[in-house]
């Protein structure tokens, strides 16, 4: 045995025992294992860095780079002595058998080497080796095919134990998942909470591959979030159909903009979306419950229904003679409850009755609409004065903060005259009924969308419309032609046998936004003008509102044009 490896041991004879006996450990960093714990069970409390770590640091402050060859050298000589290399050493360190996973001397140095500050580097070495000097090579040989093999092994455990730990948030509850509560409250933001706490890192590496480095100082706007997401919920959903949580909120949106079945069944294919049977199946459920819903609401809340026809278009993707694509001309309507109105009380069909009587023998005439002008008129200057001030007080030249008399009573708005309550107290419930293929033509037609109508609601046996004719009052509201469809059919109706014939429950009212619309259409004809003069055209020019020049029934032409009113009156004003 050579003389040099004297020198690592202070006490030959303690050195003949320690490779003999493996009970015996002379070693003060391992008999400081039995005061100092190498692992903690608390989580609350830090025990400090192991000893493994604390001696590991002196001893390599005190070995410089020739020592620590030397020393290696040494040991390397030894174990080619007593007829072991690295590969055996390594394995028997790394609990190889029985034995090496009993002795504590072992186990310690083990550990001591997994807890090691040194190791992240060793395996990074082990991947990629440094550059030879003097060799041909560029680096030495490593062992990055073993590592690979065994790092896809690891990441295919720990992902797949990741995707079965977030399988448990994406999986829908059976027979809750087609319910309109369920749907709703899923979230893209709370799916991605979920896969950053239960998937880390197949989170990590998706957002790795999907998001380069220099993207982040590059484009500012693109974000892989949504996109590892959608990856992470595609092949949740291809392990399990039932992990299906962004798959529905697809199917139910892309459902409600009109795409076709084929296109359904590409998304299916892709594992985007979920079946077009499937959505069909959840559309009507969702359906049947509301309109369930709807019917209870409206026995204890007041409400009110409105309907206007509406053209969907139907493609066909392979015409013929006898499939073409066509527009249908069908109705829609919505039937609005407000939860804190006060319920009319069951007189008030009564009340009506009295009043409409009473109405035939004293017609409404133009001196009693005068007279209401004329009382309503202190009012309405009031607010119309107030309106325009308002244009003054909210430009941002005049700067009302700046105004010594902000707080002046002729600056602050005039009480309100019939104020409607507002907050999310006072939200409106709205509902859709199911449309119906039947235009708004004739007075046919209005007489069958209110059958068909009342019949979606639950009135459709002769003592359930009994009780509706003689308990309710319903407040039926529509643009101006509907109005004067449904007023003829009340006259030609008049003396049917019964109130639900006569449709004496009914209040008609037709729609405002229709009259604000007429009235700004008509002011579009008569001022639009020319580009060169002073018309509404040559400020639309100036505003770059050139979509305005002619009318159009579709889009936000509206809402433009109202818009673009109040513009030019201010800028006049």
């Amino acid at each position: 045995m050579p003389d040099e490896w004297d020198d690592l041991f202070d006490d030959r004879e303690e050195y003949e025992r320690s490779v003999t006996d493996p009970d015996t450990n002379s070693d003060d960093e391992y008999k400081a294992t039995e005061a100092t714990p190498i692992y903690s069970d608390s989580e609350d409390e830090d025990p400090g860095p192991p000893i493994q770590k604390t001696r590991t640091a002196e001893k390599r402050r005190d070995l410089d780079d020739e020592g620590l060859f030397q020393k290696v050298k040494l040991v390397l000589q030894f174990m080619d002595a007593i007829g072991i290399n690295m590969p055996i050493f390594l394995d028997g360190l790394s609990w190889g058998n029985e034995l090496c996973i009993q002795d504590s001397k072992i186990s310690y140095k083990h550990v001591g080497l997994m807890q090691s500050e040194e190791l992240p580097g060793i395996l990074r070495r082990w991947w990629k080796p440094p550059w030879q000097t003097g060799s041909r090579k560029k680096h030495a040989t490593g062992a990055g095919p073993s590592m690979k093999s065994f790092v896809l092994e690891c990441i295919e455990e720990t992902m797949d134990q990741e995707l079965e730990s977030l399988a448990l948030k994406l999986l829908s509850p059976a027979g809750e998942d087609v319910e309109l509560e369920t749907l709703t409250s899923m979230g893209f933001e709370q799916m991605n909470t979920d896969a950053k706490v239960h998937a880390p890192v197949c989170l990590r590496l998706l957002t790795q591959m999907a998001h380069q480095k220099r993207q982040g100082s590059q484009n500012k706007k693109k974000d892989p979030e949504k996109i590892v997401l959608t990856i992470i919920s595609i092949v949740s959903y291809s392990r399990s159909h039932h992990h299906c949580h962004l798959q529905k909120l697809l199917a139910i949106y892309l459902k409600f903009r009109g795409i076709s079945a084929k296109g359904f069944d590409t998304l299916h294919a892709m594992g985007l979306t979920m079946s077009h049977k499937w959505t069909a199946d959840v559309v009507g459920h969702i359906s049947k419950n509301c309109m369930e819903k709807v019917v209870a609401a409206m026995d204890r809340y007041p409400w009110l229904i409105s309907d206007d026809n509406v053209t969907i278009p139907f493609r066909v993707f392979s015409q013929q003679l006898d499939n073409q694509s066509e527009f249908g001309n069908g109705t829609a309507a919505t039937v609005y409850i407000k939860p804190d109105a006060e319920p009319l009380s069951e007189q008030a069909i009564d009340d009506l009755k009295k009043q409409r009587a009473e109405g035939l023998k004293k017609p409404l005439t133009e001196i009693n609409i005068m007279d209401l002008a004329q009382k309503a008129y202190p009012r309405i200057q009031a607010h119309t004065i107030h309106h325009v001030l308002r244009f003054l007080l909210d430009a941002p030249e005049f700067n009302l903060e700046t105004y010594k008399g902000k707080d002046s009573d002729a600056l602050k708005p005039p009480p309100p005259v019939d104020q409607l309550p507002c907050g999310p107290d006072h939200v409106a419930l709205q509902y859709l009924l199911g449309t119906v293929n039947i235009p708004e033509a004739s007075y046919k037609d209005h007489e069958r969308l209110i059958d068909e109508f009342f019949g979606q609601l639950g009135w459709k046996t002769p003592g359930q419309q009994m009780r509706l004719a003689m308990k309710k009052v319903v407040a039926w509201v529509g643009d101006q032609l509907t109005m004067d469809w449904i007023r003829g059919l009340f006259k030609f109706r008049a003396e049917d046998e019964n109130s639900f014939e006569r449709l004496d429950f009914i209040v008609l009212s037709f729609g405002w936004l229709h009259l604000q619309m007429a009235f700004a259409k008509s002011l579009h004809k008569q001022y639009l003008g020319t580009s060169e003069g002073r018309g509404l055209r040559h400020a639309f020019e100036l505003l770059k509102q050139k979509g305005l020049t002619r009318v159009l029934t579709q889009g936000p032409f509206h809402h433009d044009l109202e818009e673009a009113l109040y513009h030019i009156a201010e800028a006049h004003l």
